[in-house]
C-alpha cells in the first residue's frame, strides 16, 4: 500500500511502479483506453497498449510516465477520483517523473 513518500530516486519511483502495478495499470485501463491500437503519439501500432506498457515496465522504459501523465490528464477534475485506488500514487509518479532524468541529461 502506497503511503504518500515521494519518489526521490528512479529506483523508488521504479519499485513504486511495480509494488503498486494492479492499481496503475486500473487506472490506464480507466482513462488512456489501454486497448486502442494507437501509442503514447498517436501512432498506429501493431501491439495494443497494453501489451507496450508491459513492455516498458519490464525494461523500466521511461516513456511509460507519459501514460501515467496521459491518464492524469484525461481524468476528470472530480473529488471521487482521489477514491480510485493507486490515484495518489499515479499523481506523485507524475510530479516526480524528473527522477527518471537526473543526472541523464546534459545542460
Amino acid at each position: 500500500m502506497y503511503r504518500n513518500n515521494y519518489p526521490k530516486t528512479k529506483d523508488e519511483w521504479w519499485n513504486l511502479v511495480y509494488e503498486n502495478w494492479p492499481d496503475l495499470l486500473g487506472i490506464l485501463n480507466l482513462y488512456v483506453g489501454m486497448n486502442d491500437n494507437e501509442d503514447i503519439n498517436g501512432n498506429i501500432t501493431l501491439c495494443k497498449r497494453s501489451e507496450e506498457v508491459e513492455r516498458m515496465r519490464h525494461s523500466k522504459d521511461v516513456r511509460l510516465a507519459s501514460y501515467f501523465t496521459r491518464a492524469w490528464g484525461n481524468a476528470p477534475d472530480k473529488s471521487f477520483i482521489h477514491n480510485i485506488p493507486g490515484w495518489n500514487l499515479l499523481c506523485d509518479l507524475c510530479s516526480e517523473d524528473y527522477v527518471l532524468f537526473d543526472g541523464d541529461i546534459e545542460n
